[in-house]
């Protein structure tokens, strides 16, 4: 009976201490209201791709239920600089509707490469980069509302046995 007794009161005294803890933790718990929720952590973390030239409402509802931190452009996504712009500046009042931040905006622009826009093609015409070429392309992109640009502007000539090729 004794050792019945001395379990009763050992347990009490463990759920009482248990709840003292949980009471302490829960009193002095802080909240962070200046946080962005979970969803719009994870999404921040997504590149992601819009279908066609125009911002539908599928696309529309896709961005908002994602949240990406990007969104990367492909040719058939332009039909014009200034659809370009005016699609750009759609996305970016998405992004800071629902997160409160705007998108990086990607594009794959490579000289001889993947062409969406038609520049960087005279940035390397010889053995010296055109440095008047590079700077009016970048502002071009930046103008329309790009910031970064997936493009190896310095590509390198890399043969077979992995060496750069003269």
């Amino acid at each position: 009976m004794k050792y019945v007794l001395k379990c009763f009161f050992v347990t009490i005294l463990l759920l009482i201490f248990a709840y003292s803890i949980i009471w302490h933790v829960r009193g002095t718990h802080k909240t962070y209201p200046d946080l962005p929720s979970a969803e719009i952590v994870v999404g921040q973390n997504i590149i992601a791709g819009v279908q066609g030239p125009v911002l539908d409402r599928f696309n529309i509802a896709y961005l908002e239920k994602v949240r990406p931190g990007a969104v990367i452009l492909y040719k058939f996504n332009i039909q014009s600089e200034e659809q370009l712009a005016v699609f750009i500046k759609q996305l970016q009042e998405i992004a800071l509707r629902t997160t409160g931040r705007p998108y990086l905006i990607m594009i794959d622009e490579e000289p001889g490469g993947a062409t969406r826009l038609g520049i960087y093609r005279d940035a390397f015409t010889g053995t010296t980069p055109n440095w008047d070429a590079i700077r009016r392309d970048t502002q071009k992109l930046k103008d329309l509302g790009i910031n970064v640009v997936l493009s190896p502007l310095a590509d390198l000539p890399i043969d077979a046995t992995g060496s750069v090729s003269h």
